[in-house]
């Protein structure tokens, strides 16, 4: 009897810790170390499908970035280190089951040295994802990641933002 009520008491723990971690629209939520706002995304004021998940202690998201040029484009250092990145945040199977999602958005803030400074994520409304989750993929990426920056005078940029779309089925391949 004490083997079922401590297996059955483990199992309700699980379920309760992950559901509360779960994304929900126009929510706070709490990983281990990092508190995230979760917002519906929504134009004119219609609804998407999406969530946009964002560390609330970013200091970039919403803002935009001085002398924005949308011409400008910038390659990763290193791209393999963002699917590393993935790699030691998400098994094979996690992928697998993320499969129907097909996709998450990552906006990275950048300094001008090219180091990532934060990233805030955009994920499907009824995503599997937990916060825990990409708590650890923040991690890895502002451990891992950074930028070519290649301009002459960086001077006069005080960060970027760089989106970048990574499809789930392409990390089951090990692409990006």
């Amino acid at each position: 009897m004490k083997k079922y009520l401590s297996t059955s008491l483990i199992i309700i723990l699980s379920i309760t810790l992950t559901y509360g971690q779960q994304l929900k629209p126009n929510s706070v939520v709490r990983a281990n170390q990092i508190t995230y706002n979760v917002q519906e995304v929504t134009a004119h004021g219609i609804p998407y499908d999406y969530l946009s998940v964002v560390n609330k202690n970013n200091i970039y998201h919403g803002r935009i970035p001085k002398n924005r040029n949308p011409d400008m484009s910038f390659p990763f250092t290193d791209k393999s280190k963002l699917l590393k990145a993935f790699t030691q945040t998400f098994s094979t199977e996690r992928i697998k089951q993320l499969l129907p999602e097909r996709r998450i958005d990552i906006t990275f803030y950048v300094s001008p040295q090219g180091k990532v400074l934060d990233v805030s994520f955009l994920v499907n409304k009824n995503t599997l994802l937990t916060a825990t989750e990409l708590e650890a993929l923040e991690n890895a990426i502002k451990a891992t990641v950074s930028f070519k920056i290649q301009l002459q005078d960086t001077k006069e940029h005080d960060f970027f933002d760089v989106g970048y779309p990574v499809i789930y089925e392409r990390l089951l391949k090990g692409t990006i």
